[in-house]
């Protein structure tokens, strides 16, 4: 099971919701929102919309770091690059 699975089934648990709960906010089958949170499936970037919005956190970042690993990294380090640069023109 990836991050995003775990995530999402333990802030599911942590808001109280049920898995059919979260599904019928999410506009998606119980049975989807199963296979998410046992790491089978990912959900589209509007299902995910969704359940950030209902869920109340941002799963994005995860969501996109497990989809998209090396763009992920290659933001990362332009991110690292701006912060130094930006930083640098303070002293």
């Amino acid at each position: 099971m990836g991050e995003l699975a775990e995530q999402i089934r333990k802030y599911r648990r942590a808001n109280g919701k049920k898995v059919y709960d979260l599904a019928k906010k999410a506009r998606v089958t119980p049975e989807f929102i199963t296979e998410i949170e046992k790491g089978r499936s990912y959900p589209s970037p509007k299902v995910l919309e969704r359940i950030c919005l209902d869920l109340k956190y941002d799963f994005r970042p995860i969501y996109f770091k497990e989809r998209h690993p090396d763009m992920y990294a290659l933001m990362n380090n332009k991110l690292i690059v701006i912060e130094y640069k930006h930083s640098k023109k303070q002293k």
